[in-house]
């Protein structure tokens, strides 16, 4: 696993060119609403809002201060609150812009940095686990477990990290469109690259809404799903 910083960007969302013997399965990139949602918490922010708003108009009302002042006074809030959202769309916006995710038929690149670029490789040798949670806004996000002694930076990496790992971070993707079929392809591409004609049984230790790489790789074989040709 490597983590670096660079300049320039030969193949999008790739800092080098690939070897000849590897080749891109995929690319994508977050989506800004999701990210919203899902990393910014803006859900949370109008509710935190929307409380403040009710609690200052009946402050004035049980003060005497007659609707007119109340509801002048919830606008504002209204208004505050309205401006800190589109401040956080902005920073989603810039999330999406700044950010790459590519499978190749070797690694896992992880292209991200809204003020310097950065990019994590994961070689699928160092790859023990990967893990789909589906979202319901129909997005998703895949965790990668990374055995070894590799490191991670939560704060360095974030938003692009399981939540709330700080000791043992975890890379991911986030709130990936068509979550199910991107984490197939990687499933596959690890066991084919690790040399797996059959494939194992899925972790014991998931939650319901996650699946394990073999599980995936499994489904993925057994509906005949073809891999996407190179981008």
């Amino acid at each position: 696993m490597t983590m670096l910083e660079f300049e320039t960007e030969p193949v999008k969302g790739i800092p080098g060119q690939l070897p000849y013997d590897e080749r891109v399965l995929w690319q994508g990139v977050p989506t800004w609403r999701s990210l919203m949602v899902h990393v910014l918490h803006v859900r949370w922010l109008a509710a935190y809002f929307a409380i403040i708003m009710v609690w200052r108009a009946g402050w004035h009302l049980a003060e005497g201060n007659g609707w007119a002042v109340a509801s002048s006074s919830a606008a504002w809030l209204g208004v505050l609150g309205l401006f800190v959202a589109t401040l956080m769309a902005g920073v989603a916006l810039l999330m999406k812009r700044s950010t790459v995710y590519t499978i190749t038929s070797k690694r896992v690149i992880l292209r991200f940095g809204m003020v310097v670029p950065m990019a994590v490789n994961v070689p699928f040798a160092k790859i023990e686990a990967v893990d789909l949670k589906k979202l319901g806004d129909g997005t998703g996000e895949i965790p990668i477990t990374v055995g070894g002694n590799e490191q991670f930076v939560y704060g360095l990496m974030w938003p692009h990290v399981q939540r709330w790992q700080f000791m043992a971070p975890r890379p991911m993707l986030r709130s990936i469109t068509d979550p199910i079929k991107v984490a197939g392809i990687l499933a596959n591409a690890v066991a084919k690259t690790l040399g797996e004609t059959e494939t194992a049984a899925p972790r014991p230790a998931l939650r319901p809404n996650e699946l394990s790489v073999g599980a995936m790789a499994a489904s993925s074989a057994g509906s005949g799903s073809a891999m996407p040709s190179p981008a």
